[in-house]
């Protein structure tokens, strides 16, 4: 009997081990999906400037409602919260007027994924915690050079 109990508690701490890992790793994937979400919607919302000034919002909730606007116009479905910690704790990356440019989390734990990433809308770097992935939109690609094409002389 006590063999049997033995053997069903060890079985059962490698399930919750691995049920643990798994949970993780989707908390992860839903981190940089939602990350990718926010940098796209700030990529949008500079895209979006009316006139000269193309300046970030100094909010998040800018990215809701974006009253720049007469018309209802809306970059993000909702503030997400961090997926990691659970709660709407992200760390707001400003610039020196203090609009925001990327968010990251608050959590120092470590990633499963440690290798640089490639967003939709974002790069990340390696990183060791995943307070070191910041969320902000890629800069734009330079347009390429136009191709000169030679005429074929009969």
């Amino acid at each position: 009997m006590l063999l049997t109990l033995a053997m069903v508690s060890a079985a059962a701490s490698v399930v919750a081990a691995r049920w643990a890992d798994q949970d993780a790793r989707t908390r992860e994937q839903q981190l940089l999906r939602i990350g990718d979400q926010y940098a796209r919607a700030l990529a949008d919302y500079l895209a979006a400037a009316p006139g000269q000034d193309r300046r970030p919002p100094q909010q998040l909730q800018q990215l809701l409602l974006d009253t720049r606007f007469a018309g209802t116009r809306r970059h993000l479905r909702a503030l997400y919260p961090d997926p990691v910690t659970g709660r709407p704790d992200w760390v707001l990356v400003r610039d020196a007027r203090g609009d925001i440019i990327g968010l990251h989390s608050a959590s120092v734990a470590q990633p499963w994924a440690q290798v640089a990433l490639s967003l939709a809308h974002c790069e990340l770097p390696a990183a060791r915690r995943y307070a070191d992935w910041v969320f902000q939109p890629s800069p734009p690609s330079p347009p390429s050079p136009p191709t000169q094409t030679r005429k074929a002389s009969s």
